[in-house]
Parts: C-alpha cells; sequence; structure tokens
C-alpha cells in the first residue's frame, strides 16, 4: 500500500522498517486516527470556519455583544432600585440606546434583528489542508454531511445577571453555512411594580459605557469558545466519515505514534503541566503520544517489562517509574501506548534503539512482536543499523 502525503511516499506493509527518516508528516496525514489527534483536528477546521464567519459579520457580532451587557447594566440598575424588571422592560426595552436595538416578546428581551450569517464554506476543502493525504494515488472519499445545531450559553456569571443567554441556530448544508445568533433575557419575578423614566437609564447606559467596552472586550474569549465549540458539532459529521474512509483503506481503526525522547516525554506526561504549557512545550504529535500515555495506565495488564499500577502510579520494581533509569523509562513510555490500543492500529515508532543496550533490545522487539501477533500493523524508523537489521530479521520484512 503506497501513502503518500505531499512530502514523500511511504508503502505499507504489515511491518514496515525505515533507516534514517523522519515520520512527522505521515503521523499527522493519519492524525484523524488517534483520540486526541481527531479533536484537534476538527478544532482546526472548526476554528477556520467560526474566523470566516466573525470576519465577514463582525461588526453585527460585537454590536450583539455590546448590546448583551449594556442590558445587563439596566437590569442590574433596576435592581439597585427594586423595579421588577418584568414589568419595567416591556415598555422601555425598545428606547434603550443599546448598541443593537433590543424588543420584549414572549416574557424576554431579544435583538430586534438577530444576526444572520450566511457564507460558503467547503468542509471537506478546509479539511484537505490540514490533511495532505492520497493512498494508492487516490484521495480518501469523504463528502461533506448536512447537518444542523440548535444550543445556548448561560451568560450569568460573564454578566452577573442571571437569566442572560447567548442562543445560536445553525445548519450546514450543500456548502453553506446559516445560523441565525441572538439575545435572550428571562427576567424573574422580583421587585416593585413601577415604572421608570427611559432616560435614566439611558443616561445610566451613558457612566457605564467604560465598564462595558471592558466587559465585553474581555470576555471575547467565552464567546469565541462557544462559537468554536458549535462549529465542532457542525463539521463533526464529514470529518467522522472521513476518519471512517481512511479506517477501510488502512485496514485500522487506530494510528499510535511513539515518538522519541520517550523518557522525558514519560516524565512530562505525569508531571504537574497545565494544557497551555503543555501546548507550549510540545508538538501536536507530542501531545498525542502524551495522551495515550496517561489512557495506558489505566488499561495496564502484564508486561514484558514489569510495569505495575499501585495506588494510581506507575511503578517499576517497586519504584515509580518517573524515577527509573531512561533505559526502563524509554521503554515503559512505549508499553504504556501499547497499552491504550482498543482496537487494530497502525503502530509508528521512531528510534526503538533510544537508551538501549543490546541485551534490552530483545524487550523492545518483543513489545513489537507482541502486537504484530494481535494483528496490528507496524512502521518503524530507526537511526541505528543495527537495529535495523535485528528488525527485518526478526519479523522479515523487507522496505
Amino acid at each position: 500500500m503506497k501513502i503518500s502525503t505531499g512530502k514523500k511516499d511511504y508503502f505499507l506493509n504489515d511491518v514496515t522498517v525505515l533507516y534514517g527518516e523522519d515520520v512527522d508528516d505521515l503521523v499527522t496525514a493519519l492524525m484523524a486516527l488517534d483520540p486526541t489527534g481527531y479533536v484537534n483536528l476538527r478544532r482546526k477546521v472548526a476554528w477556520d470556519l467560526y474566523f470566516r464567519a466573525s470576519r465577514a459579520f463582525s461588526d453585527q457580532i460585537r454590536e450583539a455583544f455590546f448590546a448583551l451587557f449594556e442590558l445587563s447594566a439596566v437590569v442590574r440598575e433596576l435592581n439597585f432600585r427594586f423595579v421588577n424588571p418584568s414589568y419595567a422592560l416591556p415598555s422601555l426595552v425598545g428606547k434603550l440606546n443599546t448598541s443593537a436595538k433590543l424588543k420584549w416578546e414572549k416574557g424576554k428581551v431579544t435583538l430586534e434583528n438577530p444576526v444572520e450569517v450566511k457564507i460558503e464554506f467547503d468542509v471537506v476543502k478546509e479539511l484537505r489542508k490540514h490533511v495532505n493525504l492520497e493512498i494508492d494515488g487516490k484521495d480518501v472519499k469523504v463528502s461533506p454531511s448536512s447537518t444542523g445545531e440548535r444550543t445556548r450559553l448561560d451568560l450569568s456569571r460573564l454578566t452577573g445577571v442571571k437569566g442572560v443567554f447567548l442562543s445560536l441556530e445553525s445548519a450546514y448544508r450543500d456548502g453553506n453555512l446559516r445560523a441565525s445568533l441572538n439575545l435572550e433575557y428571562v427576567p424573574m419575578e422580583r421587585g416593585m411594580n413601577k415604572d421608570v423614566d427611559v432616560e435614566e437609564l439611558n443616561k445610566v447606559l451613558r457612566v457605564t459605557a467604560k465598564e462595558v467596552n471592558e466587559k465585553s472586550i474581555g470576555s471575547q474569549s467565552a464567546l469565541e469558545d462557544f462559537m468554536v465549540s458549535v462549529a465542532e458539532v457542525l463539521v463533526e459529521p464529514t470529518l467522522s466519515s472521513f476518519r471512517e474512509e481512511l479506517e477501510k483503506a488502512l485496514g485500522v481503526r487506530e494510528m499510535v505514534y511513539i515518538p522519541p525522547s520517550r523518557p522525558f516525554l514519560l516524565n512530562a506526561s505525569f508531571s504537574a503541566l497545565t494544557e497551555q504549557e503543555v501546548a507550549q512545550l510540545f508538538s501536536s504529535n507530542c501531545v498525542m503520544a502524551m495522551e495515550r500515555v496517561r489512557r495506558g495506565k489505566g488499561e495496564l495488564s502484564e508486561n514484558p517489562l514489569g510495569l505495575k499500577v499501585d495506588g494510581g502510579i506507575v511503578e517499576y520494581q517497586g519504584i515509580q517509574v518517573t524515577s527509573a533509569p531512561k533505559w526502563v523509562r524509554a521503554l515503559a513510555a512505549v508499553v504504556l501506548e501499547l497499552a491504550s490500543v482498543r482496537d487494530r492500529a497502525l503502530i509508528v515508532l521512531e528510534a526503538p534503539e533510544e537508551y538501549l543496550t543490546e541485551d534490552k533490545r530483545t524487550l523492545m522487539l518483543e513489545l513489537l512482536a507482541r502486537e504484530v501477533e494481535k494483528g496490528n500493523k507496524l512502521l518503524v524508523s530507526t537511526w541505528d543499523r543495527e537495529m535495523e537489521m535485528a528488525l527485518r530479521s526478526h519479523f522479515s520484512s523487507t522496505r
């Protein structure tokens, strides 16, 4: 089987041994077969969709978001005066000088004109920007799927006012995205039923303009995360179809990437690093490996290295594996990643010789042989001639 990534060609057998070749491009092309890689790929495509929509309708979205915090300032003023918002707002809301006009309808405040978004967006085309892949000279077949989503984001914590929501109805069909963004405020029956001069409330808006501006800008990340999460739902069916077609073409259900620098990778996997720190320190492909190391801890069974889990800690001969010698950690990372495999997989291993003396390399060969016996496919890239010869001899494989 020939796999082309745009940079180079790989000829995949049940066991494939390479000498002195980086395989990052292959791992990136197959990231959809890894759970973490799939999520990253989906978020990249979803971000492209969100960015396209937000740039085309930035003014309308910004005005709606400003109106949200302006409305919140008005509601807080009514609460301060102990005025029932359900009584006062129906006659006032349309006269407020908010960035986007508001209206009272069916017991709640909404935008007079919801933000209507319509753009062309080819999910398949955007997907192929991130995944350059051909199998036996052909693209992986995938067709854009139609989908829709209706969701609400509770903004009570952002605004300091209960009952404030951002609602979004969206649909993706035939390469077109349609979405309707609206604000909703459902007031509580609280306070006294008395009238308020609208000019007094508009004065409040002028006085609090700086505060509203700061809160709106400071809350952009929350809005962005919400919009991207909705975009992920819209692109999910197409990406799921792509992954299924990729599984059929390769004859595997998963891809496991085991990179070099495994002792460091193992220790980092069990460290207190935050997600942001991990993203800054490691490539996305290494992050996939680290997630598998963590998942492997929960799936660990009998293994040639004798690793055990005691009280949630992976141990080697009674000590924490993160304190073990480098050769142990190099093998332990492999054992834990392989433990995470749940279905037939393509295992991509770089530098199997790392930190292993000749007598320890037999353990590596034993680990890999067990995986091949289970029906998994194996691609190994080594920078050591002796290890290359040992692999070829052990598996009777040629490139």
